[in-house]
């Protein structure tokens, strides 16, 4: 199980080549109802787990939307690791990826998901062609799903900084359109550490 423990931050961080001034498209909404939201996080791993890996916590912080009216993003950077979370269900996102249970495989040092806590995820931008994002690990309890490289994390950060209209389909749920709060100070300080953000060269 992967438990991610959450308190609140005033520091946080963009990503590699990219421009936070881009303007926002449709599938961003300017209210006080969906905001990006930051934290500094602490993630440990328990049962099923080496004792290495349960011995070492990863720090770092973490950026999602607020709103618990529709389906929400949530990246993380931990430990220079850059990550993406989908919710295909509105719910709030600092509940869905705090508590995670993977079921899988564990030994030497290594832990190897089973088949079902894996899932496909794919990405329509602006309704071109659709791209898939590869094998995420999948949580049906949570209705969500989680990189496990930063390809994924880096296409979507882009696309919610260029304002596209991101349209995503988890396993075989149906597609959901991302509702993105407009760009902020809090998405722009995000992610230095993964090499995003308006900091990354600092």
């Amino acid at each position: 199980m992967i438990r991610t423990i959450l308190s609140v931050s005033l520091l946080a961080a963009l990503l590699v080549g990219v421009c936070p001034q881009a303007q926002a498209q449709t599938s961003q909404v300017k209210n006080r109802t969906n905001q990006w939201v930051s934290r500094t996080t602490v993630m440990s791993y328990g049962e099923g787990y080496s004792d290495r890996r349960r011995a070492n916590n990863e720090t770092g912080e973490t950026l999602f939307t607020s709103s618990t009216r529709h389906p929400g993003i949530y990246f993380s950077c931990l430990d220079k690791k850059f990550r993406v979370g989908l919710v295909y269900e509105a719910q709030p996102m600092s509940d869905a990826f705090s508590r995670l249970k993977i079921s899988g495989i564990s030994g030497n040092g290594n832990f190897v998901p089973t088949p079902r806590s894996l899932a496909f995820v794919s990405v329509r931008l602006d309704g071109q062609k659709k791209n898939t994002l590869g094998q995420w690990l999948y949580f049906e309890d949570n209705a969500a799903a989680l990189s496990r490289d930063n390809e994924g994390a880096r296409i979507l950060y882009n696309a919610v900084v260029r304002g596209q209209n991101i349209v995503v389909k988890i396993k075989d749920h149906d597609p959901v359109t991302l509702v993105v709060p407009s760009l902020s100070d809090v998405f722009a300080e995000f992610g230095a550490d993964c090499g995003v953000g308006r900091n990354r060269n600092r």
